[in-house]
């Protein structure tokens, strides 16, 4: 059921929020546009082919891409719990979002808007005016150019730019000035050469007693009019300018053309203004104090911009790009169209940001791209590049800098005094590539360059944060690789599969993205996990390996993944050696505990890793491998509520690998697979992920070490097959191991029958289960183990009531319950009086039935056990059921829902689902039966998948 609507941001950025739930990643850039159209025209609905024909013209099977991105659309905004079509309706012709289950940022604006236009009351209108112009923080969807898109980029630029006139009007008629300036700059910024713009915010400036601001913003109207128009400013503009202070010619721009130096348009601004979504950017301004005196303006001169020169293309990173640029106060690049929104208020600026991410992942080459941004986006303002990948102590941290931003100074004085004297009070970005290897250095030199100098930031680029106050994190995450294989025109929208594919064909002009090989290719990329260099490495064959060849080596993958030309720094000419670089960095304690995690496999937990690792500092160690990229995690919404699951990627768990000893391999294994034993009941289920029981089976079954707790394990493991459905799996397992463990009989191997069995009646292979009952009844007995024979005969009865035999069953139940007693084994006590009460209730004898249901009841609430407790539940909503009293089934069967989902038991929930969408048709409530049904059918085709 959808609690609340979708709230979803076209504005600054793409996503949707619903409660603490967001979606900011998609299958593919073009699913994510399909969102933003179908939210855009939310008020109808748009035809099958109209769709497919707008998003995939070039495609040989639009309809099918269409139905891949809808199905991918579904899955993230209607997860488990949200009936089919409650969000995203799709019929045979027509899609469309359902009314109501989703708003937008857009859509709050025009609201708002057309509210205002209709109040009569000043304040209700400039409420209403400030509430829509906050509602837009960026420019609709920045980076995408569709015909569509820039369409609707500059219907809401122009609406914009009349919203924020009237509201600067408002509010300068109110005499709140200051209140208006954060809406002028805004303003003047969304169309950088409307006139009209710039002239009210320098009137404003001016009554503000912020002269030199006021010349500022005229420059910048003078330099730009002049580049992309050919034209100077208005006589209106000048005359302002000139009432500043200073004669309008010490105003502009050096090397000005004559046309401009000379009076140039007497035209006023008003009968030239141009449009206010013209793509021209210019900076933020700087804040500023009221001052007695008015300073010369700066006369702007090229800025200095020293950047290394890209030789290959740019793939992918548009988000991280857009992000990165917002928090350097500059806008993405976009294809000739630069950003034209600014966010509604001004927002505090990081003056330190790091790019966080492993070795490989394409941050130094991201950091030069947001360079090259700033550069264009503010041309007052100076760019430098530092490497400092070879620097080993501080004062070769501050000599390379001082290399790199005055390398033309004499080289005798302080190099520190050299960066202070060059830097002054102008704007710089300096970008610190590589300080991993001096992070405690870089910090203490960064901390004290911005304490001294205020027009500076610095965006850094390292494996590990520096950790000093004020610094935001930008984790680089590796590049989207596509889930399964599709066609090739789909593939190329992975920024993965684009890079890939652009290597290969530097190193074999005739290399193709086809039919034949994109399964291979988009496996290889799956594989590689979207890792830049493992991807660039790989492509680096492509004259002599085909992809299927590349990815039947990934089993010896350092030794594919080796460099093939020369020009690549030394730690990136082989996978291994830029990982063993990061890893030397770590410490002896980190990189033993950082090995061990490498036993793990897919996701896992805080509490698997500390059983594994065995390691009182396991959180602070999590925390430090996070820090220093070698560790992901991701929040994971549990029955407990969320927690946080963490991965590491297959390149690096196979560094970690060799770097341990076979002793070392069994000692972790063992560790497990004794906690799991030891944890046989108690042992929550949200934990135990599946890919690491394989890992603990696999291990007890080829390690000498772990043969004799095979068949422990596999008994311990009875309740999680339970509650995650994977019966046959653990049928297949139990069998293996018996017929390894010989004829003699053991308290495990007698164990291990009754769980077999009853792995065959999950199965509905009741001759089987039937079977192994008996073996381990007839094993148990001449052992004279009481507690097996219990859970046989339990075990039996049950097999009993499912073939029918209910006055069988009723007979061993009586039979069984007085042994159980005497062994105080509460769970067989639990699982007979259960058994019990359905072979009476399948007699006709309801009053018994209820009286052993409501003793289970009464017995599993005492012992604190939920699961037994909600199945006596359920047991008694079947009575209620059968009887006509829907209303006390519903309640008995709605708690007995609860506490299965608490517990984790995915099929019991599954089957409550549909009993209660039974008891809900029954009572007419046909909407409410098919949220139900959906929810179960969907939890089954999971538990189908695992």
């Amino acid at each position: 059921m959808l609690h609340e609507p979708w709230r979803i941001t076209l504005c600054g950025g793409l996503s949707a929020r619903q409660g603490t739930r967001v979606v900011d990643r998609f299958r593919t850039q073009k699913t994510g546009l399909l969102l933003a159209y179908l939210a855009l025209h939310a008020e109808r609905t748009h035809g099958r082919e109209e769709l497919a024909e707008l998003f995939w013209p070039e495609s040989e099977r639009p309809l099918h891409s269409l139905s891949m991105a809808l199905g991918s659309l579904r899955q993230q905004l209607e997860p488990p719990g949200v009936g089919r079509g409650q969000v995203l309706r799709a019929d045979r012709s027509h899609i469309g979002l359902v009314r109501g289950t989703v708003h937008t940022d857009v859509e709050e604006f025009r609201t708002a808007v057309a509210k205002a236009a209709r109040a009569d009351d000043a304040a209700e209108k400039l409420s209403l005016l400030r509430r829509g112009v906050e509602a837009i923080s960026g420019e609709l969807l920045p980076g995408s150019y569709p015909e569509w898109a820039l369409q609707a980029r500059d219907l809401l630029t122009q609406q914009m730019e009349r919203a924020l006139k009237e509201l600067v009007g408002l509010l300068t008629a109110d005499e709140e000035p200051e209140a208006a300036l954060p809406y002028a700059l805004r303003r003047a910024h969304l169309g950088p050469l409307n006139e009209e713009a710039t002239i009210s915010l320098m009137d404003l400036l001016l009554h503000l007693k912020r002269p030199a601001e006021a010349l500022q913003h005229f420059q910048r109207l003078t330099m730009l009019l002049q580049e992309e128009v050919g034209v100077g400013p208005s006589s209106e503009a000048r005359a302002l300018a000139a009432s500043a202070g200073r004669p309008v010619e010490d105003l502009l721009p050096t090397g000005a053309s004559p046309m401009v130096c000379s009076a140039l348009s007497a035209e006023p601004a008003s009968a030239r203004r141009l449009s206010p979504s013209t793509s021209v950017s210019v900076p933020t301004a700087s804040a500023s104090r009221p001052v007695a005196s008015v300073p010369p303006a700066p006369v702007f001169a090229l800025p200095t911009v020293r950047l290394p020169l890209p030789l290959t293309p740019f793939f992918g990173r548009e988000a991280e790009l857009t992000r990165l640029c917002f928090l350097l106060g500059a806008s993405a690049p976009t294809a000739g169209r630069r950003e034209g929104f600014l966010p509604a208020s001004a927002p505090w600026r990081p003056r330190v940001v790091t790019v966080l991410g492993m070795g490989g992942s394409g941050k130094t080459r991201l950091a030069i791209e947001a360079g090259r941004a700033c550069a264009a986006a503010a041309r007052d303002r100076a760019v430098c590049f530092v490497g400092l990948a070879d620097a080993d102590t501080r004062e070769q941290v501050v000599q390379s800098i001082a290399e790199a931003v005055c390398p033309t100074a004499p080289t005798d004085g302080e190099p520190l005094q050299r960066i202070l004297s060059t830097l002054g009070e102008a704007a710089w970005l300096l970008i610190l590539d590589n300080v991993e290897q001096v992070t405690e250095a870089s910090a203490v030199v960064v901390g004290d360059l911005l304490q001294r100098l205020p027009g500076l930031t610095c965006l850094v680029t390292s494996r590990q944060r520096l950790d000093i106050y004020g610094e935001r994190e930008l984790s680089l995450l590796p590049l989207p690789t596509p889930e399964y294989a599709d066609s090739p025109e789909c593939l190329l929208e992975f920024a993965s599969v684009q890079l890939f594919v652009d290597r290969a064909q530097a190193a074999n002009a005739d290399f193709q993205l086809t039919v034949r090989n994109a399964a291979s290719v988009a496996a290889l990329c799956r594989r590689l996990e979207g890792l830049p260099l493992a991807l660039e490495l790989a492509a680096s064959w492509a004259q002599t390996l085909s992809p299927a060849q590349m990815l039947a080596r990934l089993d010896r993958r350092f030794d594919l993944l080796r460099a093939r030309r020369r020009g690549m720094a030394t730690r990136h000419q082989a996978l291994e050696t830029c990982i063993a670089w990061s890893y030397r960095l770590l410490s002896p304690d980190l990189q033993n505990f950082f090995c061990r995690l490498c036993l793990l496999r897919g996701e896992w937990t805080l509490e698997t890793a500390e059983i594994m690792a065995d390691d009182a500092w396991t959180l602070d160690h999590l925390q430090r491998l996070r820090e220093a990229s070698f560790l992901l995690g991701r929040e994971e919404q549990t029955t407990a509520g969320t927690a946080l699951h963490f991965h590491i990627l297959e390149t690096l768990r196979d560094f970690g690998l060799e770097q341990l000893t076979p002793e070392e391999i069994d000692a972790g294994y063992e560790r497990l697979v004794r906690d799991l034993i030891a944890r046989t009941h108690s042992y929550p289920v949200a934990i135990i992920d599946r890919e690491n029981m394989r890992a603990a089976v696999d291990w007890c079954r080829c390690s000498a070490v772990g043969h004799g707790l095979e068949l422990a394990l596999l008994n311990a493991l009875t309740h999680f097959w339970s509650n995650r459905g994977a019966w046959a799996e653990g049928r297949r397992w139990l069998q293996e191991a018996l017929g390894r463990s010989g004829t003699e009989t053991t308290r495990e191997s007698r164990k291990a029958w009754n769980t077999l069995g009853f792995l065959h009646a999950m199965l509905h292979e009741r001759g089987e289960a039937k079977r192994c009952f008996a073996q381990a009844l007839a094993d148990a007995e001449q052992a004279g183990d009481a507690e097996t024979s219990v859970r046989a005969l339990n075990n039996l009865a049950t097999i009993a009531a499912m073939e029918g035999e209910h006055e069988a069953a009723c007979a061993l139940t009586e039979r069984n319950r007085g042994l159980a007693d005497r062994l105080g084994d509460v769970r067989a006590i639990l699982t007979l009086l259960n058994t019990g009460g359905s072979a009476h209730a399948s007699l006709g004898r309801t009053d018994k039935a209820r009286e052993y249901f409501e003793e289970a009841l009464c017995r599993s609430r005492e012992a604190g056990l939920e699961g037994y407790a909600a199945l006596c539940l359920s047991n008694l909503a079947d009575i209620a059921h059968k009887e006509g009293d829907r209303v006390s089934a519903q309640k008995l069967y709605e708690k007995s829902l609860e506490i299965f989902r608490r517990v984790g038991e995915e099929p019991r929930v599954a089957a409550m689902l549909s009993l209660l969408a039974e008891v809900m048709a029954e009572q007419g409530d046909l909407k409410q039966s098919r949220i139900f049904s959906d929810e179960s059918e969907q939890i089954r085709l999971r538990l189908q998948g695992e």
